[in-house]
């Protein structure tokens, strides 16, 4: 009779522990599935963080470009208008000279007509 009790009773402590044992395997695996999640969640939340940090870079670069250019065209069309201007000038004072060596001509035929 000892002997059956202490089967049972150690029949009754197996179970039990099985019980508890699984009952702690489902605890650990809920508690490794919520970290997975936390995990989860702060490496896409340093994700959203480092692609935001990109795209300001970015932004700021092109900006930085587009800036540079719209300089560096002014700056050009200024130096083509500084060109054609001085072009212009030196059209004009050709053709001063033009019409000053033709009313020179002008003036010398009617001086030889007058003769």
């Amino acid at each position: 009779m000892k002997e059956l009790s202490f089967v049972l009773l150690g029949f009754g402590l197996l179970c039990f522990a099985s019980c508890d044992t699984a009952s702690t395997t489902k605890e650990a695996e809920e508690d490794s599935i919520d970290l997975i999640d936390k995990t989860v969640g702060e490496s896409a939340r340093e994700m959203d963080t480092a692609l935001s940090s990109i795209g300001d870079s970015l932004k700021a670069d092109i900006d930085s470009a587009t800036y540079k250019i719209k300089e560096r065209t002014k700056a050009l069309g200024d130096v083509a208008k500084q060109k054609a201007n001085e072009g212009v000038e030196k059209l004009k004072e050709g053709a001063q000279k033009i019409k000053d060596a033709a009313k020179a001509g002008v003036d010398a035929a009617k001086d030889e007509l007058k003769k």
